[in-house]
């Protein structure tokens, strides 16, 4: 069975070489199999002769490299991987020809990639086939490329690294699969050309503004939102690991999370994410990261942070597996009662943040970086402790009503100290107060202003400002 992309990758090969009554001519063919029409996006109930009819249409007018192309996407449908390399011009192979020979070719990188990454690998190769599609491959020296890179630094630094790194792989292509003696010889002299690497990033979002980010999200009811914060940054744990990813149905992988196509999207389904099945019956999450394809496993009940948005989201203080929902998603989308889109998430988790006072350079993908970085990792020490849970019960039931960020850093260091056995137990009472005042300290009036606005703990519609009068005793 033929997809539509594959009529369309013959459609831009045609419309590619340029004006002529046989380019026209073949691209009516074309479109009269659906090419070139984004709405609907159907699959064509059409084997290899399809194809063929296009292939011998391309022949009887002329058009010797379109042909090739399709003789090519005939033997990958038909798994005959030794088919022959697109045929070129005979003034050369142009960079056009090259990247439809590498996208059609079942075989390369492209093709073996996931959904998303080869999406991006799409985008990057549409923008050099629009810049320079028509050129040479044996035109292209090595000052050429200096200049196209410098060129792409215009619209970013990280989009220019990725486009230079695409052409690269290319080039790469042409010389081990096409065997194309210039493609060969680029290979040779692009490790002339310095590539300069971006700064890693070293933006983390802390635990303040986690807490300020969840807080604000349960205000607004994205109580899931809130969830999947706390998830990423106290298992740290990547976005797509969390609400995972919709991909096309034709994608591998299986799923009974499926969506029907509507005016906006084509069909899909849903893998990856956090789903409530993974937490057996001791609330130990199991899970296999879809970046590093790397098993976990994970005792909630050592995450106070996912254990409270727990707590909200179901009504139960001391909740367990039995309160849980036994199988779907962890992360639903409340509006469309379906996992998050990635889109749609970052969006809503961006609104959320700036409405938190979360400055506009920390990212939600900050939240993993974050996690892998808790001082001291609360998780290891909690679970040598031997009741990691009973401890932090401890704690948080010894401490007197503060704005939810301050109460969150003095139980966090409290535990810590515990567990380092710089104090008792049995003293958290008494030391308390220096741990409160410390914290006071060190909040400027942005962050004060947020935690005054946040409900008092234990009353009914009574926020903090409405007491500062009368207990500002207690944080002094």
């Amino acid at each position: 069975m033929l997809e539509i992309p594959e009529i369309d990758l013959a459609w831009e090969t045609v419309n590619a070489l340029g004006a002529s009554s046989a380019r026209n001519k073949a691209l009516q063919v074309i479109e009269q199999a659906g090419g070139k029409d984004p709405r609907p996006r159907r699959i064509l109930d059409a084997a290899e002769h399809s194809l063929g009819e296009f292939k011998q249409a391309a022949e009887n007018q002329g058009l010797a490299e379109v042909a090739a192309v399709l003789a090519r996407a005939i033997a990958n449908i038909k798994g005959d991987v030794t088919a022959p390399a697109i045929v070129t011009k005979p003034n050369g192979l142009t960079i056009a020809n090259l990247a439809c020979a590498y996208k059609a070719d079942k075989q390369s990188g492209y093709n073996k990639v996931r959904y998303r990454t080869r999406e991006n690998y799409g985008h990057m190769i549409k923008r050099i086939e629009h810049d320079h599609g028509d050129q040479l491959v044996q035109d292209i020296q090595l000052e050429t490329q200096e200049r196209w890179h410098e060129e792409w630094t215009k619209t970013g630094f990280t989009s220019a690294l990725g486009l230079t790194g695409m052409l690269r792989t290319l080039f790469r292509y042409g010389s081990k699969v096409l065997q194309d003696s210039e493609c060969v010889r680029l290979v040779g002299i692009t490790p002339g050309m310095p590539m300069p690497r971006p700064k890693t990033r070293e933006t983390k979002i802390t635990r303040g503004q986690v807490i300020a980010v969840c807080a604000k999200a349960n205000e607004l009811g994205q109580h899931a939102l809130a969830l999947a914060q706390a998830l990423q940054f106290e298992l740290a744990l990547g976005q797509r690991d969390v609400i995972g990813e919709w991909v096309p149905q034709s994608e591998p992988g299986n799923s009974d999370i499926l969506r029907g196509e509507d005016k906006w999207r084509d069909k899909g389904k849903w893998l990856r994410g956090l789903r409530w099945s993974s937490v057996d019956e001791n609330m130990i999450l199991r899970h296999v990261t879809s970046k590093e394809n790397k098993p976990i496993e994970v005792d909630l009940k050592l995450a106070p942070m996912v254990l409270e948005e727990l707590a909200l989201m179901f009504g139960h203080a001391d909740i367990s597996r039995e309160h849980l929902p036994p199988s779907g998603p962890i992360v639903i989308d409340e509006y469309t009662g379906l996992p998050y889109t990635v889109v749609r998430f970052r969006r809503k988790w961006r609104k959320i943040a700036t409405a938190a006072g979360i400055p506009e350079h920390v990212c939600n993908m900050d939240s993993r970086a974050a996690g892998r970085n808790v001082p001291a990792n609360e998780r290891t020490k909690l679970k040598a402790h031997g009741n990691g849970k009973k401890l932090h019960d401890k704690v948080r039931a010894a401490l007197p009503p503060l704005p939810d960020q301050v109460r969150s850093d003095v139980a966090h260091d409290l535990i810590v100290d515990v567990l380092e056995g710089k104090i008792a137990e049995a003293d958290l009472k008494k030391v308390m107060p220096q741990y409160v005042r410390k914290h006071y300290a060190g909040y400027d009036n942005r962050f004060s202003t947020l935690s005054l606005n946040q409900p008092v703990p234990g009353t009914v519609n009574q926020r903090w400002d409405d007491r500062i009068a009368a207990d500002h005793e207690v944080w002094k």
